[in-house]
């Protein structure tokens, strides 16, 4: 097994980690199965694709997607955790991983779902080679659109301001 395979499983039996975390996260509740499933989904597709031929990006963007989609619940976790003995660092936690309708860690993933992935599909290469300049314009824009999205929050818990 060459180097990138292996990378590539251990990535991906590293989200499945993550993932059986999430599921054992009941606050979620039904609404969260949906996600659950597109991102076990998610995550076999990119170990497969990423463990076969390693120099094909889809692969790798999937479970770049899955992966932060996913560090999310136990980062939640650990901040909600800290909040009592640790609070700046349970403020950072939470500012990555909090779970509210202002957050803004849903903007990367879905970004390189729907730019790069879309993008690269279905070889792993650009349509040509004129599609470059636009690559480079969409992950301009995911850099811009974080630092905007994460730079918004005044508080990132009841009573918990953004660091």
């Amino acid at each position: 097994m060459r180097a990138g395979s292996r990378l590539a499983v251990g990535i991906g039996a590293l989200l499945v980690l993550l993932w059986v975390l999430a599921v054992l996260d009941t606050r979620g509740g039904a609404g969260l199965w949906p996600i659950l499933v597109f991102l076990a989904i998610s995550i076999a597709v990119g170990t497969v694709v990423a463990a076969r031929v390693p120099r094909n990006p889809i692969g790798w963007l999937l479970l770049a997607t899955s992966g932060l989609f996913l560090v999310q619940f136990p980062v939640e976790a650990l901040g909600e955790r800290l909040l009592g003995s640790r609070p700046t660092a349970a403020a950072w936690l939470l500012w990555f991983g909090g779970e509210r309708e202002d957050t803004w860690t849903w903007f990367p993933p879905l970004w390189l779902l729907f730019t790069q992935v879309l993008l690269h599909f279905p070889d792993g290469r650009l349509p040509s080679p004129g599609w470059r300049a636009f690559r480079w314009f969409t992950w301009f824009t995911l850099g811009y659109g974080t630092l905007v999205l994460a730079s918004i929050r005044t508080e990132v818990a009841p009573g918990v301001p953004s660091p």
